[in-house]
């Protein structure tokens, strides 16, 4: 039972890792990077109150649900009452999007992005599994990242499209032009970081 588990834990691990074109430092770095810089470590729920922690963690049980830990104790907060949070390395916010119930509970992964790109325009992204096996997800090639893009903090967040990205961008001529030539969509992560680098 002990090696399954072992064996399960290490495939959820796997499945957590995003395939970019860039390296696993160099995402680790964006997501530091894009920290929010005003507060350290929070919760932050709908209702605009924050809780502030030493440490923040999202723990998973094998076979079972996620939850947020802090400071080494399990939080009695569901992930759909919180619009944001940051741990030592990474900001996240909520979705504008209703992802899979994952044994009766919201995934983190789906549920919230994590952000990589800061500016006027910012850049997150989340993991999405598609498929599971009772219940449970399961490493397929199906499951895949989702972009999201948000011009302004009280703004939507929006999937990245090239019609999105393009309409956000509108307002500064000099990037407007260059849109075609720099965006393609084989490398749309690249791309789009090149975009919002000229833009912001």
């Amino acid at each position: 039972m002990q090696i399954k588990k072992g064996v399960l834990a290490i495939l959820m691990f796997l499945a957590s890792i995003p395939v970019f074109s860039q390296s696993l430092k160099d995402l680790k770095s964006d997501m530091e990077e894009s920290r929010e810089s005003k507060r350290d470590i929070f919760i932050e729920m709908n209702n605009g109150k924050f809780l502030t922690y030493e440490k923040l963690k999202i723990k998973a049980k094998v076979l079972g649900y996620e939850y947020f830990e802090g400071d080494g104790k399990k939080l009695d907060i569901p992930f759909d009452s919180v619009k944001s949070y940051q741990t030592e390395d990474y900001y996240a916010v909520r979705l504008d999007s209703t992802p899979q119930i994952h044994l009766g509970k919201l995934p983190a992964r789906e549920l919230f992005g994590m952000r990589i790109r800061t500016g006027k325009i910012e850049l997150f992204y989340s993991y999405r599994q598609k498929d599971k096996i009772l219940g449970v997800p399961v490493v397929t090639g199906d499951n895949h990242y989702s972009y999201f893009l948000r011009k302004g903090k009280n703004s939507k967040i929006v999937d990245l499209s090239k019609e999105a990205l393009k309409s956000m961008i509108s307002d500064n001529k000099s990037v407007l032009e260059e849109f075609e030539s720099m965006y393609k969509g084989i490398k749309r992560y690249k791309s789009t970081v090149e975009i919002l680098e000229a833009y912001n």
